[in-house]
């Protein structure tokens, strides 16, 4: 039987989420955009995905189709841009099936021509990191409750 987990740190997470969402409120935009231009590119057959081990691995573990993927990469729009060592990556939200579910694709940008899917998951599978709308991070705890 799963143990459901739950946030371990409600007023660490409390403050760090509204950090991190004042930080998402900008870079996410900056995200939209990147999105915005790689669509555009990749729409005109100048831009391609490449789609890792990692990914491919998730998705079949996940069920996670790649109509699905491609579903919210048209459709989905962006809910986190990080930046860490030089390293872009962005995480796309957009729903999926009937009924419909919420779904995170997480892309790594490595240039305006080139995407890398790196994860995909379903937010609803960790309902406390989530909004109710599952497009803001409201708890940074780990695995094992840890910060």
């Amino acid at each position: 039987m799963a143990t459901i987990m739950e946030c371990k740190h409600v007023k660490e997470c409390k403050r760090k989420a509204e950090i991190w969402q004042e930080n998402q409120e900008k870079y996410s935009a900056i995200g939209q955009h990147e999105l915005d231009d790689f669509l555009e590119l990749y729409d005109d057959k100048k831009a391609a995905i490449k789609m890792d081990q990692h990914f491919e691995k998730r998705c079949v573990e996940r069920a996670i189709s790649t109509s699905d993927v491609t579903s919210i990469l048209e459709f989905g729009w962006v809910i986190e841009r990080n930046e860490t060592l030089g390293n872009v990556s962005v995480v796309l939200l957009g729903f999926t099936g009937k009924p419909y579910k919420p779904l995170h694709v997480v892309y790594h940008i490595v240039s305006e021509r080139k995407w890398v899917a790196v994860t995909a998951y379903r937010p609803i599978s960790q309902p406390w990191k989530w909004s109710k709308n599952y497009d803001k991070r409201i708890c940074f705890c780990v695995k094992d409750g840890e910060l």
